[in-house]
């Protein structure tokens, strides 16, 4: 089965993707996906350069921190931008996937409208208070995490949507049964 994981940026996911990897799924994340291509693909490189010149290059490299500069604040350039890099996305993510449980971290599931690329969904969802406090604890802006807020979907609005829901509000005790216990209920239902 090949399953997307979602939910607000700051909710949990990766702990939640550590976690079902401890549980013997096989994982991987978009954004470790993404990072791989910006270091490697030489023609999203040439196809960068000729969209926003070498103002998005820092060594050489594409400098992330600028192009979100850009993609945040204009809905056209982030429309752009998906367009380039998600044919790339998902090829790497039909290359890893190798038949068993497969749980696959995609932040903007929805936003991009993904999800029929996935047998079953599970979303990540925190108190906004929660979320909040964990982005300005990785050294971002206020400004920032409105920016991003506002490109994403609301995790409320992605927790309804999915198959399977996991509150990040309370221990890492709590958070390990919610995931084993939808590890369980997926292996015992398969694809439906």
């Amino acid at each position: 089965m090949l399953i997307a994981l979602t939910g607000g940026i700051g909710a949990g996911k990766s702990t939640v993707l550590d976690i079902f990897q401890s549980l013997g799924a096989h994982v991987a994340d978009t954004d470790l996906i993404v990072h791989k291509i910006y270091e490697e693909n030489q023609q999203l490189y040439a196809s960068l350069k000729e969209r926003w010149g070498n103002k998005v290059f820092q060594d050489g490299k594409p400098h992330r921190p600028s192009i979100a500069e850009i993609v945040f604040q204009n809905k056209q350039e982030l429309e752009w931008l998906n367009s380039v890099m998600h044919p790339l996305v998902k090829l790497q993510i039909q290359a890893q996937h190798n038949g068993q449980i497969s749980i696959i971290a995609v932040p903007l599931l929805y936003e991009v409208n993904w999800q029929s690329e996935f047998e079953k969904v599970i979303s990540v969802w925190c108190d906004s208070k929660f979320q909040n406090d964990r982005l300005l604890s990785r050294a971002w802006s206020q400004k920032e995490i409105n920016s991003r807020l506002s490109a994403q979907m609301h995790q409320s609005e992605k927790l309804q949507r999915a198959d399977y829901g996991i509150i990040n509000n309370w221990s890492l005790d709590f958070l390990k049964n919610q995931c084993g216990r939808i590890f369980e209920l997926l292996h015992d239902k398969g694809p439906s």
